[in-house]
C-alpha cells in the first residue's frame, strides 16, 4: 500500500522501562491539556510502566489519574454500607443491529484523553491486554453475564464500542525498556500478544494472533487494522547505538509475527 499507513506504532526504547517511558510521554501528552485518565491492564494503578507514565507527565506539568476497577465485592460492600460507585450507562450498537447497554465508572466515559496501558511483563500469561481491557471495568452484573457467555472473547471486544481509547501503551522490560505507543487498539492488541509470546513464553493459540477471537471480533466492528497492510512501525530518534540496535530487532520479530510485509522506517 502507497504511503504511510493509517495505523502507526511508534517505538521508544532505553535501558529501562521508566526511560522509555519518558520518551513516550510527549506522544500521548493531549493538546488541550486534559488531564489523560489510564487504565493499567495489571488492573495495579501501582505498575511500573503507569508510574514511570505519570511521573513523566507531571513533570511536564500535566496532571494524571488511574483508574482501577472495584472488585464485585468492595462494591457491594460499598453499597450496604449507604456509598456508591459513580456508574454511566453507555449503549453499544455492533453491526449486526443489536443493541445493547453497558455500566462503565464515570471517570472512564468522562475522560478527555483515555489511554491503556499494558506492561506486558506483568500480564504475559493472564491478560487481559488491550481489547479486552475496557471488560474488566464494566459493572459486575454486566461483567458476570459476560463471563458466561459462549462468546466471551468476542462479547469483551465488544465493550469497546463504548469508548475508543485516545492512546494505547504496550511496553515490556525485556530485553531493554520497550514502549510502543499507537492510536489503534487493534494493533496495540498485537503488539502485545507478539511480545508476551516472544519473551514471556506466552502460549501461541493461533499461528497468528490476527486469528485470536478478540482480534478477529474487534476488526469486524472495525475497531482498528483490519488487515496487517494497515499498520506500520516507526522507531523514535531518542535512542542509539546498541540500544537502537537492539530495538531494531524486536520491532523486526513483531513486525513478522503481525504478518507486516515491509518494515516502515525501522
Amino acid at each position: 500500500m502507497a504511503g504511510r499507513p493509517p495505523s502507526v506504532i511508534r517505538i521508544f526504547a532505553a535501558r529501562t522501562i521508566a526511560e522509555a517511558a519518558a520518551q513516550a510521554t510527549g506522544c500521548i501528552l493531549p493538546a488541550d491539556g486534559a488531564a489523560p485518565v489510564m487504565l493499567p491492564s495489571s488492573l495495579d494503578g501501582d505498575d511500573a510502566l503507569v508510574q514511570a507514565l505519570r511521573q513523566s507527565m507531571g513533570s511536564s506539568g500535566t496532571a494524571s489519574s488511574v483508574v482501577v476497577p472495584d472488585s464485585p465485592l468492595r462494591t457491594a460492600m460499598r453499597a450496604i454500607a449507604g456509598g456508591r460507585t459513580a456508574w454511566r450507562p453507555v449503549e453499544l450498537i455492533v453491526p449486526e443491529g443489536i443493541s445493547d447497554e453497558v455500566l462503565l465508572p464515570a471517570p472512564v466515559v468522562a475522560a478527555g484523553s483515555l489511554v491503556y496501558v499494558t506492561l506486558v511483563d506483568s500480564v504475559a500469561r493472564t491478560g487481559p491486554f488491550q481489547l479486552d481491557l475496557l471488560s474488566r471495568f464494566v459493572h459486575p452484573r454486566h461483567h458476570l453475564r459476560r463471563l458466561i457467555d459462549p462468546d466471551r472473547a468476542g462479547r469483551a471486544a465488544e465493550v469497546n464500542l463504548a469508548r475508543i481509547p485516545d492512546w494505547c501503551v504496550v511496553g515490556c522490560s525485556v530485553p531493554l525498556g520497550f514502549v510502543g505507543v499507537t492510536r489503534d487498539v487493534v494493533a496495540a492488541e498485537l503488539l502485545a500478544l507478539s511480545l508476551a509470546e516472544r519473551f514471556f513464553d506466552r502460549q501461541a493459540e493461533f499461528a497468528s494472533p490476527w486469528e485470536d477471537r478478540v482480534v478477529q471480533r474487534a476488526t469486524e466492528l472495525e475497531l482498528g487494522a483490519r488487515i496487517p497492510g494497515y499498520i506500520g512501525i516507526e522507531m523514535s530518534d531518542h535512542s542509539t547505538g546498541v540500544i537502537r540496535e537492539q530495538a531494531r530487532e524486536i520491532a523486526d520479530i513483531v513486525r513478522q509475527r503481525m504478518g507486516i510485509v515491509l518494515p516502515d522506517r525501522i
